[in-house]
Order: C-alpha cells, then sequence, then structure tokens
C-alpha cells in the first residue's frame, strides 16, 4: 500500500507515513484504523488533484473490475436514501393495452398529427426536450412510468445512440412526499445513482475522490454524507463531455411537484439538455412556467388523448361485475349510455374515473336499478376536488373525527408513515403488546380495512406497505381545506404522541418492517442503516414537538421509558452487538462521541424537559459511576453539540426551535440544585467550555451569554448529591 501510495504522490505518501504513526499498515489495519485514516484524508485534502488524476487509470484485468464494483456500490450507498424508489413503485401501473398508442404513430386530425412523435424524437439527434402535459389526475406520472418500464423504448433509444452505449434514469418528484423527494438533492442523488449501477466505472471520473478513497482504504470505510457543492460537481462531470464514451436518457416526472423555485428548474434542466449526447423527457402540469418553456418543443398534451383507453378500462371494470353483465343483458342501450357518460363526463381525468367506477360498482353489487346507478353518476361532481369534498361529505359523521385523526398523523408522520406505525399510533395500549409475536401481515390487513372505511380511499397502503394519498389531488385539497375539517379532532390529540408511541413499540420489529417494504428484495446489512440511532432521531423529534400539558407528560414518560426499554432489549442482541458501527450512546455503552451519558442524560441533551422533571422529581440515592460522563447540567447546557454533526441529520434546522426549551431545562436544573462550579467531563469549567464553544460571532452566542447568566445567579448553600459530578441519573 505504501509502495503505491509513494508511486502516487511520494510528499503525501510521507505525509501519511507520519500521520499513520504506530498503526499497522491500511491493508493490513483494523476497519477503524482505516475508518479513521479516510476520514483524516478526507477531511485534510491529502488526496491530492494528482492522487484523483492517478485513480482515474482503470485496468481490465478481473480483480480489478471486480474491485471496481465494490467501489462503485460504496458510493452509491452514499447517494441512497430510504424513499429513492418509493414515488415510482406507488405509481399503479397502466391498464392492460392503455398508453400503447406512446410508441406508435400520432393519429391525425385535420390532417395534423394530435401530439409529436415519441419513436421519432427517441431516435433523433434533437435536443429539444419533449414535453408530456395534462391536467391533474390524467395519468400523467402512470404514462412516465409505463414508458421507462418498456423494452421498446431502449429499442428506439439504440438507433439514437448506435454503437455507444446507452445510461437510461429516470427520477419523480412527489410533493406529498418527504423533503428529498421533492428536492433537486434527490433528483441528483437518484440520477447518480442509477447511472453508476449500470456503469461502475463511471465512478473514477464521475466521483473522483469518493473513488481514490475508497480504493485506498477500501469499500466498506464510511464517508461524510454528501454535500450540495460536491453531489453538484459530480452530476456536471456525468453530464459533461462524454459523449464518445456514453449517451445519457433522463425521465423526469412531475416538474410541479418540486418545492423550489420552478423556473431555476427548469433552466437546469435546459442547461443539461444542451450538451451532446443527452436526451430529457419531462412532464408537468400545464403551468405558465412549463408552457412558456415547453411550449413550441416536442409534446403532447394528454387529457385530449385518452378517451379510448379510459373507455376501455370503463368496461373492462364493468365486465367484472355479475351485476353489470346482468343489466347490460337487459337493457344493452342504457350499458352502452351508461359507459359513454362516464367517459365524456371524465375529460381525460383517468383520476375521476377510477373513483366514479368504484362507486358505481358498489351499486352494481347491491342490484341497483338502473336509474339508481345514473342518479349516483349524476351526483358526484365533475371537478376532481369537488369529488373529494363529496367523498368526505360521506363519510359517516361518526367516523369523520376518526378519519382526521389518521390524515393528522400522515400530515405529521417524519418521512415515510408505514402502515403498521399508524396501526400503532391508532391502538389505544400498544405498549402493552407483545409486538415481536404479531403478524405484520394481519396488521397491514386490519388497518386496510380500518382506513377505508374511515377514509373512503383518500388514503391508502401503498406496494411499500407506506400510507399514501391516493392521488397528489388529494393532497392538494386537503391543504385547501384543512382548517375547515381538522375542529372535529379532539383538542387533547397530540398526533406527534402518538407517532412517538408507534415508534416506540415499531423498534423493535425494524428489520421486519424494512423487509415488508421491499418484498422479494434483498434488505441492506443492519451496519449500513444505523437504523437504531436513526429511529433515535425521530422519536424525539416527535417527542421535541409534544405539547407540554398535565395531561400529556404521564403519558410521555411512560413512552419514553419503554423506548429506553427496547433499545435496551435491542443493543444487547448479538447481531446488534457485532454490525453496529456507532454503539447507543447511553447506560454502560460506548458511542463515537467522546462521552458516555444515559437514557434521562440523553433527554437532557435533546431538550426533553416534561421527562426530566418527571424522572428527576422521582430519582432516590443514585449510585457511582465511571469518571468522564457527563452530567445532567452539562448534557442540556450543551445539548446538540454533544455529537457529529452527522449524527443528528434528522434534526437539522430545529437548533432554533428547542433554545426556549433548553434554556427553560437549564434554569429548573440549577434551580433544583445543580452544582454550576462543576467541571465538563472533559475537564473544564462549564462556564469556560461555554465560552470556548460559543464565540461572539456565533449564532448561538445569544444563548450562550443567558446561559452564563443563569450559571452566575446566586448559588445555593448545597448543591444536591444528583448533580455532584460523576452521578448517573
Amino acid at each position: 500500500m505504501m509502495e503505491k501510495l509513494g508511486r502516487m504522490d511520494t510528499t503525501a505518501a510521507h505525509v501519511f507515513h507520519q500521520e499513520l504513526g504506530d498503526l499497522t499498515m491500511v491493508e493490513n489495519g483494523t476497519a477503524a484504523a482505516r475508518q479513521k485514516m479516510a476520514i483524516s484524508s478526507w477531511e485534510s485534502g491529502w488526496i491530492t488533484d494528482e492522487i484523483i488524476q492517478q485513480s482515474k487509470v482503470g485496468s481490465s484485468n478481473e480483480g480489478d473490475l471486480a474491485r471496481a464494483r465494490q467501489v462503485a456500490s460504496a458510493i452509491r450507498r452514499g447517494l441512497h436514501y430510504e424513499t429513492i424508489n418509493h414515488r415510482e413503485a406507488a405509481i399503479p401501473r397502466t391498464y392492460e393495452t392503455t398508453f400503447e398508442w406512446i410508441f406508435k404513430i400520432p393519429e391525425k386530425c385535420n390532417q395534423e398529427a394530435q401530439w409529436s412523435s415519441f419513436p421519432t424524437w427517441l431516435e433523433s439527434e434533437s435536443q429539444d426536450i419533449y414535453w408530456i402535459t395534462g391536467k391533474p389526475g390524467s395519468g400523467k406520472s402512470t404514462l412516465m412510468k409505463f414508458i421507462t418500464s418498456k423494452a421498446m423504448l431502449k429499442q428506439h433509444l439504440f438507433r439514437w445512440s448506435g454503437d455507444t452505449p446507452l445510461l437510461l434514469a429516470s427520477f419523480y418528484f412527489w410533493h406529498a412526499g418527504t423533503e428529498i423527494q421533492k428536492s433537486q438533492e434527490g433528483l441528483l442523488r437518484s440520477l447518480l445513482s442509477q447511472c453508476l449501477d449500470q456503469m461502475p466505472s463511471l465512478g473514477r471520473r464521475v466521483c473522483a475522490k469518493r473513488w481514490a478513497i475508497h480504493e485506498i482504504f477500501g469499500p466498506d470505510i464510511q464517508l461524510p454524507s454528501w454535500e450540495w457543492s460536491e453531489l453538484a460537481a459530480n452530476f456536471k462531470s456525468l453530464t459533461s463531455n462524454h459523449s464518445n464514451d456514453y449517451k445519457l436518457a433522463l425521465f423526469i416526472d412531475g416538474l410541479d411537484e418540486f418545492s423550489g423555485d420552478h423556473t431555476k428548474l427548469v433552466d437546469f434542466i435546459k442547461k443539461i439538455s444542451s450538451r451532446d449526447g443527452i436526451k430529457i423527457c419531462v412532464s408537468s402540469r400545464p403551468w405558465n412556467v412549463f408552457s412558456d418553456a415547453y411550449q413550441r418543443n416536442p409534446s403532447l398534451r394528454l387529457e385530449v388523448l385518452t378517451r379510448k383507453d379510459i373507455e376501455l378500462f370503463v368496461k373492462r371494470r364493468f365486465k367484472l361485475q355479475p351485476g353489470f353483465l346482468e343489466l347490460s343483458e337487459l337493457f344493452p342501450h342504457k350499458a352502452n349510455q351508461l359507459i359513454e357518460t362516464i367517459v365524456t363526463k371524465a375529460r381525460g381525468v383517468f383520476l375521476w374515473v377510477s373513483i366514479v367506477v368504484e362507486a358505481l360498482v358498489g351499486g352494481l353489487a347491491d342490484g341497483d336499478q338502473w336509474s339508481a346507478l345514473q342518479a349516483t353518476l349524476n351526483k358526484l361532481p365533475e371537478d376532481i376536488e369537488d369529488l373529494f369534498q363529496s367523498i368526505w361529505d360521506s363519510i359517516d359523521e361518526s367516523h369523520q373525527g376518526h378519519a382526521l385523526q389518521f390524515i393528522q398523523l400522515h400530515r405529521t408522520a417524519r418521512g415515510p408513515l408505514h402502515a403498521v406505525k399508524l396501526w400503532l399510533a391508532d391502538e389505544e395500549n400498544p405498549l402493552e403488546f407483545k409486538i415481536e409475536q404479531l403478524q405484520i401481515s394481519k396488521i397491514i390487513n386490519a388497518i386496510k380495512r380500518r382506513l377505508s372505511s374511515r377514509t373512503k380511499g383518500l388514503l391508502e397502503i401503498s406496494f411499500h406497505g407506506h400510507v399514501e394519498y391516493i392521488h397528489r389531488t388529494v393532497y392538494d385539497w386537503i391543504q385547501k381545506v384543512w382548517q375547515n375539517i381538522c375542529s372535529k379532532i379532539p383538542i387533547e390529540y397530540d398526533a406527534f404522541l402518538e407517532l412517538l408511541k408507534a415508534e416506540s413499540c415499531s423498534i423493535l420489529i425494524a428489520n421486519r418492517l424494512m423487509e415488508s417494504e421491499s418484498p422479494g428484495n434483498q434488505v441492506r446489512p443492519l451496519k449500513e442503516q444505523d437504523w437504531y440511532w436513526t429511529h433515535l432521531q425521530i422519536s424525539f423529534w416527535y417527542t421535541m414537538n409534544v405539547k407540554d400539558t398535565p395531561h400529556n407528560t404521564p403519558r410521555l414518560v411512560k413512552i419514553l421509558d419503554h423506548l429506553n426499554s427496547n433499545l435496551q432489549t435491542i443493543m444487547q442482541r448479538p447481531e446488534t452487538l457485532r454490525s453496529a458501527r456507532h454503539h447507543i450512546i447511553w447506560r454502560s455503552i460506548r458511542c463515537t462521541c467522546d462521552h458516555k451519558t444515559d437514557f434521562i442524560g440523553l433527554a437532557a441533551q435533546f431538550a426533553i424537559g416534561p421527562y426530566v422533571r418527571a424522572k428527576v422529581s422521582k430519582i432516590g440515592k443514585p449510585s457511582d459511576t465511571n469518571a468522564g460522563e457527563m452530567s445532567l447540567l452539562e448534557s442540556a447546557v450543551f445539548g446538540w453539540d454533544c455529537f457529529p454533526v452527522d449524527m443528528i441529520d434528522e434534526l437539522k434546522g430545529r437548533e432554533n426551535f428547542v433554545t426556549k426549551s433548553r434554556l427553560e431545562l437549564v434554569e429548573f436544573l440549577i434551580k433544583i440544585g445543580a452544582d454550576t462550579s462543576q467541571f465538563c467531563h472533559t475537564g473544564s469549567p462549564i462556564s469556560k467550555a461555554i465560552k470556548e464553544r460559543y464565540g461572539e460571532e456565533d449564532e448561538f452566542s445569544e444563548y450562550a451569554n443567558e446561559v452564563l447568566k443563569l450559571l452566575k445567579a446566586k448559588p445555593f448553600s448545597k448543591p444536591s448529591k444528583l448533580f455532584r459530578r460523576g452521578r448517573k441519573y
């Protein structure tokens, strides 16, 4: 290894020798040693441009190719995020032969083609962006999924790419999803990951620095999270000066669901499409920003092209119903008239059709007369949002409050809400369940039935087992009417507390939930997930938002005690102790941070005042602990600064939110006897440590000044035993 480094850069190798010190050679060293040196190299800039250029030179022997695949896989793991494939998987597949016209010669109306020929565009050298547009609910995302899943797509694109390798990648923006699902970051991470999967050797040039470090220190080491600057630079490298090496076809759905500036997104995509060897197809609603950009481009407007598809869907769906077959044999004209009325009223909106057909199927199953079926159809609004209101009004009044709780839980959830977690949040006493003995499939079936009866299909369970709106338009409608309908939720109901309850229970079966999210696929190893720490962050995020009321506090304490107990159980499992990258950070378990604490100390670090106050009031005589543990006051004062930044990803942006709670907790601890003159676990007086940590220019300098005022207040004559240094809580 050292000879290899010396050939790359003699000076850098010498520095590396000095830094390595007494550690064994990297190739033979422990995983911890390699990890430490990799991070040191990443942060110090030791990986020079010369070394990066050297790493770009590949080899064709089988061993090096296998190594390249391992390195590319390591880079892809860093690009991965939990919901990377969820939106595409949630989009329904097309019904039988619908949308097959997209790959055929366009039909003509008054001697003019009704849409721009898609196969012609795919095969041409045109750098124009192809635009698929249409009204909400017309099936744009379904069409994009249909296009990218068909072998015919590649057949046409191969005529464009010729002998040059072809890379094909897609992304589906989702406004009702997580932040990353509607962001440019999510777009770039997904597209980069797909390209690396198809051509692993790309990583040498596109992600050169990460590639070099993985090549030197091993594909198993963990590098820092991707910063935007690195992500943007790597994507620019992917899309620049490559036309002789590969051709790139990108399909980007739902531009209107992007959460940022749509004009900047349009400009970004236009800039990419102007580069040689790149072809881009996008879809969006016909908003002005997109019409202005793409109205002269090859395009199609979906709702004017789907009448035959909708008619086929209605006919095939009704013919599965014995009630329809019986009535159509008696009254064939009326049967055709009913279908014609549905197709006409749909005005090209597939979503409207699917909802209306399901409503009529219920009437057919009940043996309704034609007049009753026609009356049902006539009273259903043609506008999609009016239809949602009609569905809401049809929910039994005794169920509307429960339906609102389900919607509130879905709106409040941090990330995708698994059906099992919804069920646990909805149950009264899940803390008493033996959760590991319950069958996930039966839980999902139970909550599906409950969700259907309460929300009448506005919320559903997706393929991944997540709770989803049936369509983006439902999300839009909920946003508009929420203030008018949410009054039926009981005033004492706290969705954050119920979701915390669900997290505290479901953590025992986290691996099983991951398996249920990806049926038939291998779940990534535990050590690559660090799932327990993510679980804990999400749990404390919910906790920080729980209302501090006398009604909530007893339940909050009980739930957090349950969470603590379950996490301790998990950490004693042999497979966890063998594979966990970061250890959990309380009682008797060391973490990557330079301190130890227990669960109440952890709660203090997250400024969970109600829990800390309740536990402190019940603690009896404490026993001694090892030196070097943090006091409760120190935990409260420094909070999240106790952790490396990449360990609190789930809580970014919440620092200011908890400042008031943290000050209140510090004041409480001092009032009941915390020793304000105590030393930190590092050996420095706490007041000195504050001044060293928060300078005058720091964004939290005002907070630091307030803490120092509290510490300088008149001390109590006899500090409580509870707060002497070296005590546990």
